[in-house]
């Protein structure tokens, strides 16, 4: 099984991937077999003619092809976003536009600190993800904040369920 989900996965990459592909093509398997006289082997063998031999060869070479394409893309993605997607999605704009306000109001203030920056879409992320843990800490359950990764961790798990939802909205929004 493992290696049906590796060869399946390398087909179409370079060369090779592309010499794996045509072996899943039923004409050009055909052909080659045809080109080198094992199609006609093949017949005589079995006591039949060419062209029942390369239908034969045809339906093996489909067998292989449905065999190696069930696993080819890995696991289909949902119609739609996880519930708390939306939440995070939600709280982000939230977060952002209260981070951003902040910011603001301290840079008029003069009161920003030596190469303190704008916040950027990870600081926003990671703060989502510091209140989501805090009220629902069942959807962190591989996450511990005495782990110096957390931080980062988190903010990108929810930065990569924010980020499709927000381009989305973009793209409804410009429409």
């Amino acid at each position: 099984m493992q290696f049906l989900r590796e060869y399946a996965r390398s087909l179409g990459e370079g060369r090779v991937g592309q010499m794996r592909a045509a072996w899943l093509d039923e004409e050009s398997v055909v052909g080659r077999y045809s080109s080198l006289g094992w199609l006609d082997q093949f017949a005589e063998r079995h006591g039949l003619n060419v062209n029942e031999a390369a239908a034969i060869v045809r339906d093996r070479i489909a067998e292989r092809r449905k065999a190696v394409s069930k696993r080819r893309r890995g696991r289909r993605k949902s119609e739609s976003p996880r519930p708390y997607h939306l939440e995070w999605a939600e709280a982000y704009g939230l977060q952002a536009q209260e981070m951003t306000e902040e910011y603001e109001q301290r840079r008029e203030l003069e009161l920003l600190e030596e190469g303190e920056r704008p916040p950027t879409k990870m600081d926003i992320a990671a703060a989502v993800a510091f209140h989501d843990e805090a009220a629902h800490p069942d959807r962190w359950p591989n996450y511990s904040p005495s782990d110096p990764a957390y931080e980062h961790q988190a903010a990108m798990r929810v930065w990569n369920a924010v980020k499709p939802l927000l381009i989305a909205e973009t793209r409804i929004s410009a429409a």
